[in-house]
């Protein structure tokens, strides 16, 4: 079994910034998307309510 948890602080900000935190980010969240884990525990998303 694969478990991930990572505290990513701004999900919302890492999907739509062009800073070299949210490309760094993403490519985080291609390694994980590699990984193919059984669970993915993801602290201090930071989403709107809406949209």
């Amino acid at each position: 079994m694969i478990l991930i948890s990572w505290n990513i602080d701004s999900l919302n900000a890492a999907l739509t910034g062009t800073s070299a935190r949210a490309e760094e980010t993403r490519g985080v969240l291609d390694k994980i998307h590699a990984l193919n884990p059984d669970i993915i525990a993801i602290q201090e998303t930071k989403l709107r309510a809406t949209g």
